[in-house]
């Protein structure tokens, strides 16, 4: 095949020199012309064969851009008129914290099959603690969706302070709820700035951070530091153990002293006597 492949390509320029000496001695085009033009020839189809080679990645790249953009596209079913378009900013509502789950029913709509919440009913009061146990699976976490209004109720009425969740603007809901999910996410800043960007309004002071790393039991093993606050914590956290990320996370979560605090195992990875200190 190679052979063929350099034969053929010996015999294109061959011809092409054959019939450029003919435009040359019939006085059609001068001898720096036909070099000029064979030379253009032969290395523009070489960048075409070259450019043929990328079309399969360029389909599978086309594919994967309009997937992108449709998932860009795609307005969220637990979405209130134009709720997207507004930035989250302090309520200047107060709210108790109250919340309640009546005759819930709930399916992921990607299983549509598979029913995940059954009519249920839950009540939570301001100042109360509850905790949900149950197996792997069981729909604690789907809870936790719901109330931050990530996904709507198939039936069913979540509401909090008397109001339907269902129609409520996402980002002024979610303002009033402190969370700290199974893997804490942080950003590869400092501990000021994952701590911080737990707050909404104006810039957040130190004050109010160290306070939050105080309740969290995170402020020894941050003062212990060399930069103390100016510490990065490595891309997702990774300068940090599992323990102290949970920490900062929880921290985030209480540094704007929300009404409502949702911890999905957020202490799975401290121990025994930090665990207790965090409750």
């Amino acid at each position: 095949v190679l052979a063929l492949t350099e034969g053929a390509t010996f015999g294109i320029w061959a011809l092409a020199f054959h019939f450029g000496m003919d435009f040359v001695s019939d006085g059609q085009c001068d001898t720096k012309e036909m070099f000029t033009t064979i030379m253009v020839i032969i290395f523009a189809a070489q960048q075409m064969g070259q450019m043929l080679g990328f079309m399969a990645d360029f389909s599978s790249a086309s594919m994967s851009a309009r997937s992108i953009f449709e998932l860009i596209d795609r307005k969220p079913a637990a979405c209130a008129g134009d709720a997207l378009a507004q930035p989250a900013e302090p309520s200047t509502k107060e709210h108790a914290g109250d919340i309640e789950l009546r005759d819930v029913v709930f399916h992921y709509p990607t299983r549509p099959d598979t029913k995940v919440l059954r009519q249920v009913d839950l009540r939570v009061a301001r100042g109360e603690t509850l905790g949900l146990v149950g197996t792997s699976g069981s729909g604690k976490s789907s809870i936790v969706s719901l109330v931050l209004r990530y996904y709507d109720a198939d039936n069913g009425v979540i509401t909090m302070d008397g109001r339907n969740v269902a129609d409520t603007v996402p980002q002024e809901h979610r303002a009033s709820i402190g969370i700290v999910s199974q893997e804490p996410m942080l950003l590869n800043r400092t501990i000021r700035e994952n701590v911080a960007y737990g707050w909404i309004g104006a810039d957040c002071s130190d004050e109010r951070i160290w306070e939050a790393l105080r309740a969290a039991n995170a402020e020894e093993f941050v003062r212990a530091m060399p930069d103390e606050l100016d510490t990065q914590v490595g891309r997702e956290g990774s300068q940090l153990s599992g323990g102290q990320k949970q920490r900062i996370a929880i921290a985030r979560a209480l540094v704007r002293d929300p009404p409502v605090l949702l911890l999905d195992e957020a202490t799975s990875a401290l121990d025994v006597n930090a665990e207790r200190e965090v409750q």
